[in-house]
């Protein structure tokens, strides 16, 4: 695809930053990834990849995920319980 126009826009740091990140992760480059944005806009769909970005984002974020351990059916009713004690500080005695 020929390009023909250039654009210039101020963004978020955080922003630039996850666009980056996206490029980074797709191994394209950040005009790709806004072509391919904008494309989509445009269209009003999606990419038959949607569910496979999805799928790289939720495993890249997965490491910062905290859990607590299994084996009791009714641990979501207890989870606020559970999380206080473990961050709660040892006492020194």
């Amino acid at each position: 695809m020929t390009r023909t126009t250039v654009y210039s826009w101020r963004l978020a740091p955080n922003l630039k930053l996850a666009l980056e990140e996206v490029a980074r992760n797709n191994q394209e480059s950040v005009a790709e990834v806004l072509d391919r944005i904008v494309r989509e806009s445009f269209s009003g769909s999606t990419s038959g990849d949607e569910e496979e970005e999805q799928r790289c984002l939720h495993s890249a974020a997965a490491r910062y995920f905290g859990a607590i351990d299994g084996g009791d059916p009714d641990r979501a009713e207890r989870a606020r319980e559970t999380l206080r004690e473990r961050l709660a500080p040892t006492p020194l005695y």
